[in-house]
């Protein structure tokens, strides 16, 4: 009788002590994954502005072409002018040639 007592009470601690591992093993997964949710977080966060940053840099070069297009743009005019310029020298060079040909 005494025998069945100390294994029931022996039985009833084995069962305890599981319940508490078992409680400290949930809490320390739980502890795992909220630290792993926020380490997640964070490298989303840091990933977001290393894309910015990347895209901020691969616009660089297109804002400096975007600053130098008004120079080439003033510049252009010119050019155009001084083609236009040939051309009606040509076309008056032209129409004096034939003019002088037709007198003759």
């Amino acid at each position: 009788m005494i025998s069945l007592f100390f294994n029931k009470m022996n039985f009833k601690i084995n069962v305890f002590i599981c319940r508490c591992t078992l409680k400290q093993e949930n809490e320390e997964k739980t502890n795992v994954n909220m630290l792993y949710k926020k380490n997640r977080e964070e490298l989303e966060r840091k990933e977001k502005q290393y894309k910015k940053e990347v895209e901020a840099k691969q616009l660089e070069p297109t804002v400096q072409s975007l600053e130098m297009k008004p120079k080439t743009t003033r510049n252009t005019p010119n050019q155009i002018n001084q083609s236009l310029v040939k051309i009606l020298y040509f076309k008056l060079y032209f129409i004096n040639v034939t003019y002088n040909i037709l007198l003759i």
